[in-house]
């Protein structure tokens, strides 16, 4: 009876640890999935943007004179 009472808790500390292990894992990829999700929307919106506002520029010419 004693054996058998230690071969269950064996098993189920083997299995609690996989199960913290997989958690672990998975909260671990979640969390890098989220941040490059949020850095490729950054850059994608602003640089998209940028090639239609350098089409319709204007520039200014400053002629800048000094008195002496």
């Amino acid at each position: 009876m004693r054996k058998a009472v230690r071969i269950i808790i064996g098993v189920m500390v083997v299995c609690a640890g996989v199960a913290g292990g997989l958690f672990l894992y998975n909260k671990i990829k979640e969390k890098k999935s989220a941040i490059d999700d949020d850095f490729e929307d950054d850059f994608e919106d602003d640089f998209e943007d940028e090639e239609d506002d350098t089409i319709n520029r204007e520039y200014v010419d400053i002629n800048a004179k000094t008195e002496a």
